[in-house]
């Protein structure tokens, strides 16, 4: 190119690079100190007096980084990149706006230029980590993380994005010990607390994820998403007046954030605040249309409601806008469940692993054999066969092994520890094991409940015969030396399932609530294994009810229990199905709006022929049902115990 030249006061001749260098250099100035506008005008008038001036065209893509104008940035860069292909810098700055907008493939070229001509290059090294993390290629991404460590260990970034691929992976463990590096590194990020308060809440250590949500708005008090992360984390504490707390500092801090309001409904709809729950639901979806949580919450209310109608409605237009969003293909599943409508329900269903609140992805194996889909032939194969929820769907779902012996294979079942002896003794021809111990080699793998999705099971081919679960009667025979030999009716009582259930506070009743509603003339034995504050001291004014408590070991000792019953009244929890699977008469205390596997409106179960169903017939409210129990033992003992006590 030739230069011209220029003519300043002094009539002196100046080149025009000399004098592009100066305006450069004011506008360098200017930008130190954030007068953004001033200057880019330095950095154009720079650009009119030599538009080939490097540090001036890299500038001005920063600048327009700065103010969020990434499409305007990068003809620059291309710019500075023709005017020195060897600046590795502009590559790596080209790979960030290719990375913001998503074009990841063509941010790792950017980055692989960069690196090429400066390997030491720890922010490029950084960059691309995310960028493969970005692509779900974790262990490219943690090579690239470790390698920016290396170069720089004083840096809280790549510690603090490996941490991320750990937590993304699902180590979380690991991902907790990276994020305290970086918060070593950098003692006030408000962005490294947050990911530590997102893993410890992972891993159900909530008062941790609590302190660390809490230390990222100390350092940022402005931070909306640590309010509404941190009001999900006490809502799962049941601590609902905090929680609500958190949510309206969020919606304070940014009124149009329509996650702020919906996640606040859903808080709502949990103390029985429908009307209002579905009120700030609307308001979420009118902030944002296309708001799938929003719409998937509102059928959640609609489906408690029983207005499945309007559920389902919710639910499928949550699914027309994302169609693999888990929540709504979950929830549309258990609508379609409760209802009976099995076929609808079980595709539904499997979408549980990726529902964030379930916890479940923690618990889908990843195996090298095959999963059986219910098509292959098992003819002489061995199956493994994994138990991956509560103790009750485990011993409910078992049912289907019987099924599964017809298909001439060989069954390995994986359950939970407490369940092992029980299950030994029920199912004799199968290899049973502890979850988390060796495993012995298999051809098809399948989760235990998705089984009846694989084995076609509809509401009318059920297998209920029972029992199907045996007690040991060694057991038996232990535990009846507790137990006074009378002739008078024993009745076990279970008020309270595991506090940590996501719909506990809708299926547990207060010990205090049930005890007002048991008349004379029973023995009643709790088999409650664990209480919770206020259940000690009502047993304690009510020495009628036998506790064993921490004699129970596991759950051989409460189905020898369960097997010197007469009755069993239950709530909705694994004693209710261990009664049911043994066949004794149970009766069951269902809320409103029961989980999926009770269906609705009758008082009968598909699922243990020998069950009888009590159900409130208001939300919240446990007064009817309990009414109806203590109505009905009246009248079994009065009509000659036990034979009407049985289901009819």
């Amino acid at each position: 190119m030739i230069k011209q030249n220029m003519i300043n006061q002094n009539n002196t001749i100046i080149s025009s690079d000399s004098s592009a260098d100066a305006t450069y250099a004011i506008g360098k100035a200017l930008h130190l100190k954030k007068d953004l506008i001033s200057a880019k005008t330095q950095y154009l008038k720079a650009l009119t007096i030599n538009p080939e001036h490097f540090e001036t065209n890299y500038m001005l893509a920063m600048l327009s980084i700065e103010e969020g104008r990434l499409t305007d940035a990068t003809p620059f860069l291309l710019k500075t990149i023709e005017l020195n292909p060897r600046h590795a810098h502009s590559f790596n700055t080209l790979g960030y706006i290719f990375f913001a907008n998503k074009q990841f493939d063509h941010a790792i070229q950017c980055y692989d230029q960069a690196l090429d001509i400066s390997p030491h290059f720890s922010e490029a090294l950084n960059n691309r980590g995310n960028a493969y993390n970005s692509l779900n290629q974790y262990s490219i991404a943690m090579q690239d993380f470790i390698r920016a460590i290396a170069l720089t260990p004083d840096h809280f970034e790549p510690y603090l994005n490996l941490g991320i691929c750990f937590a993304q992976t699902g180590d979380y463990p690991q991902a907790i010990s990276k994020f305290q590096i970086a918060l070593t590194i950098s003692p006030k990020n408000a962005l490294v607390c947050f990911h530590l308060g997102y893993a410890f809440d992972q891993i159900k250590q909530h008062q941790q994820s609590v302190y660390y949500y809490q230390l990222a708005i100390k350092h940022q008090p402005h931070y909306p998403e640590a309010y509404l992360n941190l009001g999900d984390v006490l809502k799962d504490m049941h601590d609902h007046p905090n929680a609500l707390h958190a949510y309206d500092q969020a919606i304070q801090q940014h009124p149009q954030h329509a996650p702020a309001w919906s996640k606040r409904g859903i808080l709502l709809y949990e103390t029985h605040q429908h009307q209002e729950a579905i009120d700030h639901c609307n308001k979420a979806i009118a902030l944002d249309p296309n708001n799938v949580d929003a719409y998937c919450n509102r059928g959640v209310i609609n489906q408690h409601l029983l207005q499945f109608d309007q559920a389902f409605k919710d639910f499928n237009h949550g699914i027309s806008i994302n169609s693999n969003h888990p929540e709504c293909l979950w929830n549309n599943g258990l609508a379609h469940l409760q209802l009976g409508q099995y076929d609808l329900g079980w595709p539904g269903y499997e979408a549980r692993w990726h529902v964030k609140s379930l916890s479940l992805r923690q618990e889908l194996r990843i195996f090298d054999s095959p999963q059986w889909d219910g098509n292959q032939s098992l003819t002489g194969k061995t199956i493994f066969i994994y138990a991956e929820q509560g103790l009750g769907d485990t011993i409910q779902f078992s049912r289907f092994i019987p099924l599964l012996q017809q298909l001439s294979c060989q069954i390995i079942l994986e359950v939970q520890a407490p369940l092992v002896t029980l299950i030994k003794n029920s199912f004799k021809a199968i290899t049973v094991i502890a979850k988390g111990t060796v495993r012995p080699t298999f051809d098809y793998h399948c989760a235990l409940m998705s089984l009846p999705l694989m084995l076609k099971i509809t509401l009318h081919n059920i297998p209920s015969t029972t029992p199907y679960i045996q007690s040991d009667s060694a057991n038996r025979v232990h535990w009846q030396q507790h137990l006074a030999i009378t002739n008078t009716p024993k009745i076990g009582l279970v008020w309270q399932g595991n506090p940590t259930h996501r719909n506990d506070h809708h299926r547990s009743l207060s010990l205090t609530a049930l005890v007002a509603h048991l008349p004379q003339g029973f023995e009643y034995i709790s088999l409650q294994k664990e209480l919770r504050p206020n259940d000690a001291q009502t047993l304690a004014k009510h020495p009628y009810i036998r506790h064993f408590g921490e004699q129970i070991n596991d759950f051989a000792d409460t189905a020898a229990l369960c097997a010197l019953m007469d009755i069993v009244i239950s709530v909705d929890t694994s004693v209710a199905h261990l009664a049911g699977a043994l066949g004794k008469p149970l009766w069951v205390l269902l809320p409103h709006a029961p989980d999926w596997r009770w269906l609705l409106d009758r008082t009968d179960s598909p699922w243990y022929p020998t069950a009888r169903l009590f159900r409130a017939t208001q939300d919240g409210h446990w007064q009817d049902a309990l009414t109806a129990v203590q109505l009905a033992l009246q009248l079994a003992i009065q009509s000659g115990f036990p034979q009407s006590a049985n289901h009819d």
